[in-house]
């Protein structure tokens, strides 16, 4: 074996790990720079630039489709003032919590049904305590993705979430321009 696979093989061990270091709590928790930098580091590596994610294929952590949609425009339904706006006529993949109107996705609605991912804002004067098991229409969803407002833990953030087995929590500390 060349000195080229063992890097590699030891890259991907690392990814692996590092994915599967919240199967004790039951879901995990990713800073996203570190996943987006972790794939870029095997991808410079690699000789076949998609390995990770044909590796990653049965995973519940698809990183191309994470990029998507934390990064492109994708169909999303806006949450606030405890209302749902759709401002497209298409089949909505995200939603977007603006404000700590969250308690709304409990509630039967089916534009929920196609949403794969979740994005909220966190402040730790937040109290927000979200029930995965109690959001019954999102059948397809697999991530939730946290804005920091400030520096925030993971143990911050596990504590948000209850029944949340198979789900990805991926978060990013954003810096607000006041």
């Amino acid at each position: 074996m060349s000195s080229n696979s063992r890097f590699i093989t030891a890259l991907l061990v690392f990814l692996f790990a590092f994915v599967l270091k919240g199967t004790a709590q039951e879901y995990e928790i990713i800073n996203l720079e570190t996943l987006l930098n972790t794939k870029q580091r095997v991808q410079k590596t690699s000789y076949q630039k998609s390995s990770l994610n044909k590796n990653n294929a049965g995973n519940s952590l698809n990183i191309e489709k994470i990029e998507t949609l934390v990064f492109d425009v994708s169909p999303t339904v806006y949450i606030q003032d405890n209302k749902v706006h759709q401002f497209e006529n298409t089949t909505p993949i995200m939603a977007s919590i603006e404000d700590d109107s969250y308690r709304i996705i409990y509630t039967e609605n089916d534009l929920f049904q196609n949403i794969e991912m979740v994005k909220l804002r966190y402040n730790k004067n937040s109290n927000i305590n979200i029930d995965v098991s109690k959001m019954n229409s999102f059948s397809s969803l697999k991530y939730f993705f946290i804005q920091c407002e400030s520096s925030c833990t993971e143990k911050e953030l596990a504590n948000i979430f209850t029944n949340a087995k198979g789900i990805s929590i991926l978060y990013q500390v954003i810096q607000l321009i006041i």
